[in-house]
């Protein structure tokens, strides 16, 4: 038989680059620049944090077409080898990020170090959402410093990367397409 990986190696690049949207990629690209405009100009652009929303939900869907795409081809989906994925392709450069950030905000001092320690929790395990509102921070509040406010939508990202391939499987438990439609409503508006 193959090797699974070998497979999924396969379904990550050549089935993806064949089926590739490019519009996908410039509605991707249109969000970055709309969140951009709302951070760097926000007079000009005040709606850009949709930008976010829309890059989120573009994520989703490339990630559900991969997870698929791998279960079309193998009639599975090896879970822990998609959150392989992710730690490989995101970890190095967020460490790197958060290492450099936390060592030139050490040697600044003063304000970007007021609550540093919670921030870094959450940066590094992905849950800065969680802990943010734990503190009862707001991402729209200016007048309290947080080095990593920003880190809230990858801990968002991520925490859809280890549910979203669960639910899909949870999914196919479920006997009948109906019934799956149902229940894929019912979270849709329970998340609402």
């Amino acid at each position: 038989g193959r090797d699974p990986g070998t497979t999924m190696s396969a379904i990550s690049t050549s089935t993806v680059a064949r089926d590739r949207l490019p519009g996908l990629d410039g509605l991707r690209a249109l969000a970055i620049v709309l969140v951009l405009a709302y951070h760097l100009f926000p007079g000009l652009a005040p709606g850009g944090f949709i930008g976010v929303d829309v890059f989120l939900v573009v994520s989703g869907y490339l990630i559900t077409a991969l997870l698929v795409a791998e279960h079309r081809a193998n009639g599975r989906v090896a879970v822990g080898r998609f959150w392989g994925r992710r730690v490989r392709r995101l970890l190095p450069a967020l460490v790197v990020m958060v290492g450099t950030t936390a060592a030139v905000a050490a040697a600044i001092g003063g304000d970007v170090l007021v609550g540093i320690g919670w921030q870094l929790a959450g940066v590094l395990t992905f849950s800065s959402n969680w802990w943010s509102i734990a503190q009862g921070s707001s991402y729209l509040d200016q007048t309290s410093p947080e080095l990593f406010r920003h880190a809230w939508s990858l801990a968002v990202e991520e925490q859809f990367y280890l549910l979203w391939p669960l639910a899909l499987l949870a999914l196919r438990l479920v006997p009948r397409r109906a019934p799956r439609a149902l229940v894929v409503a019912g979270l849709a508006v329970a998340s609402a």
